[in-house]
């Protein structure tokens, strides 16, 4: 085989190489052991260890339990969901006070004219008004509540695509920097390990040789 090429991740390791056929990966700080292949051999790209991504992998694992959440948050927001969920009975509300408006306009103008005339008392028209007055404000009341819904919609459909977006930012960099304290073969090759998991390893200890 050719000499392997030195990879790129190299933020919690360096490599040495004594020949073609033999290069040895130490520790460039002190760090913790997570995971070491005990495997005698290996692939090209193949993850040999992982140097103190205990924690991160766990803000990884958290930040996609947050993003589940958001998931389920989002098929709340469902044009689907939100018609026969919310904007359903809010329709009806609006469309029964507009309704009843209708019918107390049409009933103050019925009376209207016997009034005009001396036919019914005035307590009797003046009633009639006051049932248009209470319907009207009703019937503006359950419009603006429709829109009011609707604006508050639009907010949250905004506000969970944003959080989104930084979740997923967020677990794209975390995932990147677990890939700087993780080593891959550059080459297919036997494996010699000189460390375990959850060991702790100081500058400079050599983690595992390749010979290729």
């Amino acid at each position: 085989m050719s000499k392997a090429a030195l990879p790129s991740n190299l933020g919690m390791f360096f490599v040495n190489s004594s020949n073609s056929k033999e290069i040895t990966i130490n520790a460039l700080r002190n760090a913790y052991v997570d995971e070491v292949t005990t495997a005698a051999t290996c692939q090209k790209e193949e993850i040999l260890f992982k140097l103190n991504v205990g924690e991160l992998e766990r803000d990884i694992f958290k930040l996609e339990q947050e993003m589940m959440l958001l998931e389920l948050t989002e098929k709340r927001l469902t044009d689907e969901y939100l018609a026969n969920f919310i904007f359903k009975p809010l329709d009806a509300a609006a469309d029964f006070a507009k309704s009843n408006y209708e019918a107390a306009t049409e009933e103050a103008e019925h009376l209207r004219i016997p009034y005009e005339q001396g036919i019914i008392p005035s307590w009797e028209y003046l009633a009639a008004l006051d049932r248009k007055a209470c319907a009207e404000v009703l019937a503006l009341k359950a419009t603006n509540d429709l829109a009011q819904r609707h604006i508050e919609i639009d907010g949250q459909k905004r506000q969970l695509q944003s959080q989104q977006a930084d979740l997923a930012r967020r677990i794209m960099v975390t995932r990147k920097i677990v890939s700087s304290y993780e080593y891959a073969a550059g080459h297919d090759a036997n494996v010699i390990s000189h460390t375990y998991a959850g060991a702790f390893v100081e500058e400079g200890d050599p983690i595992l040789t390749l010979v290729v």
